[in-house]
């Protein structure tokens, strides 16, 4: 009888305690409330402005902050958003026929209104109706949400291979 009674607390302790779920439950994930096909139309965005040689425009997806840098092929090309601006706007005015096209974008929510965007792209680089290099790589942008809008605040490009 003595056993069946301290079963009896047992099963109701372990029920009780089940009834109240003593433990929390689990956080949301990792950039939750990021919606990424707002991302990817941000990223489609820049190759579009790029392509319509709207140097202001691709710009203006670049985030105005102080961690703001662009790394190319491993060297930090641009060490300030003003930097990145200057550079794009010379690169479109010298070489104004060049092209930049997006493939495979993936898009990984990182964090609460943060995101990683990947692409494989292809770059051709002309002026006065001749290519003069045209190259593939990977562009990874880390993407912020700022005022409503998804900015650029760290880009990197390389080129090579692409990853198997």
């Amino acid at each position: 009888m003595r056993f069946s009674i301290v079963r009896a607390v047992a099963i109701s302790s372990v029920l009780a305690l089940a009834a109240c779920n003593p433990f929390p439950s689990a956080p949301q994930s990792a950039g939750g409330n990021v919606d990424t096909g707002e991302v990817r139309s941000a990223v489609e965005a820049y190759a579009a402005k790029f392509n319509a040689h709207d140097a202001a425009g691709a710009a203006a997806l670049y985030a105005d902050d102080p961690a703001f840098h662009w790394v190319e092929g491993g060297r930090l090309d641009y060490a300030t958003r003003e930097a990145a601006v200057k550079g794009l706007a010379d690169f479109l005015t010298g070489f104004p026929e060049s092209r930049l096209e997006f493939h495979n974008i993936r898009v990984d929510a990182v964090g609460d209104g943060t995101a990683v965007a990947t692409v494989d792209f292809r770059q051709t680089v002309a002026a006065n109706g001749q290519t003069a290099l045209a190259f593939e790589g990977i562009m990874t942008l880390t993407m912020v949400k700022r005022d409503g809008n998804w900015k650029v605040i760290v880009g990197h490009s390389s080129t090579g291979q692409l990853p198997r």
